[in-house]
């Protein structure tokens, strides 16, 4: 009886811990804006030419409290490939996006979508929408 008891005490402590290490994309709402780079295909030539367009303008992102997660039908990670914690069905559903989409989805601190467009998505034109957010505009009266 102790053993199972046992057992079944690591193993709820286990999956709590699983739970815990689950992001969501809620989770970054008033704190980050979001780029999400869709791919069914995460060896295809359209998302790493735009993970490089986006690597080229990473200062005026982080400028902005930018993340970027290239997201595929299995997996969410870093423009370094390094897998997050965040689960790819989820954030197809939270950005009301397909599993055969190939573009970029913009998400504002808000948590709101405010751009959603097929590849290639000028770094430039990402920029000009985000610094035309009222949110944004504060941001710089506050820090100029």
């Amino acid at each position: 009886m102790r053993f199972t008891a046992s057992c079944l005490f690591v193993f709820t402590l286990l999956q709590s811990t699983e739970i815990m290490a689950q992001q969501h994309l809620r989770d970054y709402q008033w704190k980050q804006r979001i780029i999400l780079l869709f791919t069914p295909n995460p060896y295809a030539a359209a998302i790493k030419s735009q993970a490089e367009l986006v690597q080229m303008h990473k200062t005026e992102f982080e400028e902005r409290d930018v993340l970027i997660f290239m997201v595929s039908p299995h997996a969410v990670s870093s423009l370094d490939h390094t897998t997050t914690g965040l689960n790819a069905a989820e954030v197809y559903d939270y950005s009301r996006t397909v599993d055969t989409f190939s573009g970029v989805v913009l998400i504002g601190k808000d948590g709101g979508v405010k751009l959603k467009g097929d590849y290639e998505v000028a770094p430039q034109r990402i920029i000009d929408l985000i610094d035309s957010m009222p949110m944004r505009r504060a941001e710089i009266r506050q820090n100029p």
